[in-house]
């Protein structure tokens, strides 16, 4: 996992990325990693989200295919949620 320091936010802020990591341009394969690195955390990441910390998934979705590109099964949806993550995506075509 790539955890970058960009400086001091007056809020807090952590962040992940999957670039340099997942090759797909497909979302799917970019949450799964996230989620995957996540695993065996999901209580302290709950934890973060109960105490006020707001947690969020975001992506940015591009390209001629970005429907086809953006589709989700549920059950990922429900694994981010379950998290007490938001799923926050921006799809453009």
């Amino acid at each position: 996992m790539q955890v970058i320091d960009r400086g001091t936010h007056p809020v807090g802020h952590w962040s992940m990325t999957t670039r340099d990591r997942v090759a797909s341009l497909k979302l799917k394969p970019h949450l799964l990693w996230i989620l995957r690195e996540l695993e065996g955390k999901e209580e302290a990441v709950q934890e973060l989200c109960r105490s006020g910390i707001q947690g969020k998934v975001s992506g940015l979705v591009l390209g001629p295919h970005a429907p086809v590109r953006a589709e989700l099964p549920g059950t990922l949806r429900d694994e981010i949620r379950r998290l007490g993550l938001e799923l926050d995506l921006e799809i453009s075509y």
